[in-house]
């Protein structure tokens, strides 16, 4: 019963507000919105963040929802981690560009695989990373995307009382190709999404690298409620000992850190495992337990996430940043480590969701609290 009387003033309040938007969308004018919100996981706790975005709304029924935007972001979480970031995007610069810039610092003191809190150990990062991402359409759905990116990365790891530390600035570049079949860019419902690229960079004394990598994204919508989606990412080897190309994975929609984190794998700790050829794999069941379109939905996940580190004896420590490649190539695969969770998802309007998911792997039961859906 509750359900339906929500569903039902769902709808009506829909139809009520549908005609001034279309009516004034002519004049697409910039609006101001700010709000909070708060993000978990299990290095840095609960998050609170505040949230301002001066926005210019795209059509009812575009593929995106916003033609232009400026948006600014603050965090600090229970357990002294915070973040600062500025955002802007033209995603319909024109018919064929689009635009998208990006600059964030942040600091977490308990990052990659130290949630358990091991007596006596400890890592922290710093982070500061600002990047312009241009896009030129090439013929239909196919896309070529350059990102140029500078990068300063602290790792800290105490051992008991020993300290160690290593620094890297990195500047690179990223060139992708970029298939995009999905019925729209938020809220997929159908589709494809395909990127293939390599990154080029050089975080120093003679670090420099270049790695490939690609990602495969597909929807389904089979019934009404129900949305089906998988991923398999692969990212290989020529990182050269720099820290960029162990812990991000590069994106056309954005970076992620890798191995363990809410956009990778939501098994595993934020950066738990860090080494440059890597595969990732996951499935994911959304059923909308409630659904008025545009204007909201309430949804149920199911899914199970898997990663696999291709050479093991990569090592990525602070102060131990050597690159292990002949090693590498001699050593055995490590076996997936798959985690299966579930969640529930609140979307409010057409972008804004809020997403709540809990998995398990290792033995341990992982939380997660963040915006956005993991792919």
């Amino acid at each position: 019963m509750p359900a339906t009387f929500l569903r039902t003033a769902l709808a009506l309040l829909a139809g009520a507000v549908a005609t001034p938007p279309l009516v004034a969308q002519d004049a697409a004018p910039w609006r101001l919105s700010y709000f909070p919100y708060l993000t978990a996981s299990p290095n840095d706790g609960v998050m609170g963040v505040a949230r301002a975005i001066w926005f210019q709304q795209a059509g009812w029924g575009e593929r995106v929802t916003l033609d232009k935007y400026v948006a600014v972001e603050a965090g600090y979480s229970t357990r002294d981690a915070w973040m600062a970031s500025i955002t802007a995007g033209a995603p319909r610069l024109t018919d064929d560009w689009r635009v998208m810039a990006r600059a964030e610092v942040g600091h977490e003191p308990r990052f990659g695989a130290f949630d358990g809190g091991v007596p006596g150990v400890a890592q922290e990062r710093d982070r500061a990373v600002a990047w312009v991402d241009v896009t030129r359409r090439l013929n239909g759905p196919l896309h070529l995307a350059v990102r140029p990116a500078l990068r300063r990365q602290t790792l800290g790891l105490d051992v008991g009382d020993v300290s160690l530390e290593a620094q890297e600035t990195d500047l690179s570049v990223r060139g992708a190709l970029v298939l995009d079949l999905r019925d729209r860019e938020y809220e997929v419902n159908s589709g494809v999404l395909l990127e293939m690229g390599a990154v080029t960079g050089n975080g120093g004394e003679g670090r420099g690298y270049t790695v490939p990598y690609a990602h495969f994204r597909g929807y389904v919508h089979p019934i009404l409620p129900l949305r089906l989606t998988g991923r398999f990412a692969w990212r290989g080897t020529g990182g050269n000992g720099a820290l960029a190309p162990a812990y991000e994975f590069p994106g056309w929609e954005g970076d992620f850190t890798m191995l363990g984190g809410p956009r990778s794998h939501r098994g595993l700790p934020v950066g738990a495992r860090a080494v440059e050829g890597v595969m990732l794999a996951g499935l994911e069941a959304r059923f909308d337990v409630i659904n008025v379109g545009e204007l909201g939905a309430v949804t149920l996940l199911a899914f199970v996430d898997g990663g696999k580190e291709l050479f093991k004896d990569d090592v990525f420590l602070a102060g131990a940043v050597q690159p292990r490649r002949e090693q590498a190539t001699t050593s055995s695969i490590r076996d997936w480590v798959w985690a299966p969770g579930g969640g529930l998802a609140i979307r409010a309007l057409r972008a804004a969701t809020l997403t709540i998911t809990a998995a398990r792997a290792e033995g341990r039961t992982r939380w997660y609290v963040g915006s956005g859906w993991s792919w």
